[in-house]
């Protein structure tokens, strides 16, 4: 993880060190696509897939990763979480329609009050 964070942020300094810089952007791709792609099998067992049908979890991502902080993956996780379990509750108790929209005026209103999300660092923190 270190090794890739360093190729990313300042790959010249990173080549200098001695990290494969190319071979890292490659294997963070090579790993992505796979990962995606094992996704999407588990998936389309228990839905009806179409090539269109990914823009919503897209979105909900999205929405996970703000709301978890932007290089956070315990903020994502978490955010990911709670949109399920918002999601739930508001379409129980109103309706699905209705929880979505709900979702996103929450989204803007945590955004109002903490920019960087929930777990998010300060901008210009860190070195």
């Amino acid at each position: 993880g270190r090794r890739l964070r360093a190729a990313a942020q300042d790959p010249g300094m990173a080549e200098a060190l001695g990290i494969p810089v190319t071979r890292m952007i490659l294997t963070a791709f090579a790993l992505s696509a796979a990962l995606a792609g094992a996704a999407g099998v588990l998936l389309s067992n228990s839905y009806f897939v179409s090539p269109t049908e990914g823009a919503n979890l897209m979105l909900k991502a999205y929405v996970a990763a703000t709301i978890g902080g932007w290089g956070r993956l315990h903020g994502a996780a978490l955010g990911a979480l709670a949109i399920g379990l918002f999601e739930t509750v508001a379409a129980t108790l109103i309706n699905p329609i209705a929880a979505e929209a709900l979702l996103y005026g929450a989204l803007l209103a945590l955004l109002a009050m903490k920019p960087s999300g929930l777990f998010g660092e300060q901008a210009g923190s860190r070195a």
